[in-house]
């Protein structure tokens, strides 16, 4: 078995590193749902956190390898080929979250350029309103 990805399959670098991931994301949630049995500010609870952070940053490099190794061969074609809903299925998965965060990102160049006077001067009335008791009536 070839390391590198084929037109024909995975290589065994792929899959290795997409079981190992496998592994490691048990890891971390483990290390989340086990530290719930030992009390607050005890050692093992600690360490098992320490060790969910760790292993989470771990999963993060992981994630950088994965992609290089992905990017560096060809991608296997599907055999049979997928109908055409399944191809825009898989295409829409790829582009939304690109969408997501361009619109997110858009949202808060606006929240932050041309309603930062609004904000500020609608925290001013409500300062008045707390700290004055309210209008009078």
């Amino acid at each position: 078995m070839n390391w590198r990805n084929g037109t024909a399959r995975y290589g065994s670098l792929t899959i290795g590193l997409h079981w190992f991931m496998l592994v490691l994301l048990a890891a971390v949630y483990a290390c989340i749902e086990l530290h719930e049995f030992f009390p607050k500010g005890s050692d093992p609870r600690e360490a098992l956190k320490t060790w969910h952070f760790m292993l989470g940053l771990s999963v993060l490099a992981l994630v950088a390898l994965r992609l290089v190794a992905h990017m560096s061969g060809p991608v296997p074609r599907i055999e049979p080929d997928p109908p055409t809903w399944q191809k825009l299925h898989g295409t829409a998965r790829r582009k939304f979250p690109v969408r997501i965060l361009r619109t997110a990102r858009a949202n808060s160049r606006y929240l932050r350029e041309y309603r930062a006077d609004r904000w500020k001067a609608s925290r001013a009335k409500m300062s008045w309103l707390f700290c004055c008791g309210g209008p009078r009536l």
